[in-house]
């Protein structure tokens, strides 16, 4: 009889030792790793100005696929594009602000987050190497790099809760995404003030960006934190006025629409 009570003691203690690590765990990424990149635009060789000028305004929404996490932001973005005999050169900055979210065990949980904001700025250059046929520049060949800084109350929360139990976080608030790309340009067959262009871009972002937790030796590899992410856009000019749709990493999707000039 006292082998057992001493059974079950040991049985309870052990039951309970497992409940306590059950306790959600918690990720956290920066809020624009993987959907930084975006189209910088170019005149086409067949254009009378080789030189231009493109400001624009657009909307990002996207997911964080492994935790549910949600964010939208709005961008400010201006770039300067140049086109000689056979390369292209495009280069900008831009501003943006939105905020970060989480539907993971509930909008009031995780110590209160609920929905953090997020604003910066940063940098885009664009270099490619293209061939002209017919209506069309084969942009067949093409390096870019998008920088990005970030501030605002979902950088501070990362890096408070950086080392709290449960938590695993990447507390980078600048990011530098380098990579290569391919694209098609064209324009219209009675129109040349009416173009359209497909890209897609495959790169990384520089730097380590697993998820840590400084009282513990693991790191939490997630899908947002993949050495490689793909991008595709699309381009849509009218004389002045341009649309381009993005879809890439994070299951994201952006919108802008710009003047020329």
């Amino acid at each position: 009889m006292i082998q057992k009570r001493y059974v079950l003691v040991i049985l309870a203690v052990l039951l309970l030792s497992s409940c306590a690590d059950l306790s959600p765990t918690y990720y956290y990424h920066p809020a624009l790793l993987n959907n930084d990149v975006a189209y910088l635009p170019k005149p086409l060789s067949t254009d009378s100005s080789k030189t231009a000028k493109y400001i624009s305004v657009g909307v990002v929404s996207g997911i964080e696929p492994d935790v549910f996490d949600h964010y939208t932001y709005g961008t400010l973005n201006l770039s300067m594009a140049h086109t000689f005999k056979h390369l292209n050169i495009a280069y900008g900055a831009y501003g943006f602000s939105g905020t970060y979210g989480t539907t993971q065990f509930g909008d009031t949980i995780r110590n209160g987050f609920n929905s953090k904001n997020f604003y910066g700025y940063g940098g885009r250059v664009s270099i490619n190497a293209f061939k002209h046929y017919g209506i069309a520049d084969i942009r067949f060949i093409g390096l870019e790099a998008h920088y990005s800084h970030e501030s605002g109350s979902y950088a501070n929360f990362r890096n408070t809760f950086y080392g709290a139990q449960s938590y695993y976080i990447d507390k980078s608030t600048d990011l530098l995404t380098v990579g290569a790309t391919t694209e098609v340009s064209w324009h219209g067959a009675d129109d040349t003030n009416i173009q359209y262009g497909f890209r897609g871009f495959a790169g990384t972002t520089l730097g380590n960006h697993n998820l840590y937790n400084s009282r513990s030796d693991y790191s939490y590899w997630s899908s947002s934190s993949e050495h490689i992410n793909f991008s595709a856009s699309f381009y849509f000019q009218h004389h002045q006025l341009f649309a381009i749709v993005e879809n890439g990493g994070s299951e994201h999707t952006s919108l802008r629409i710009g003047y020329r000039f």
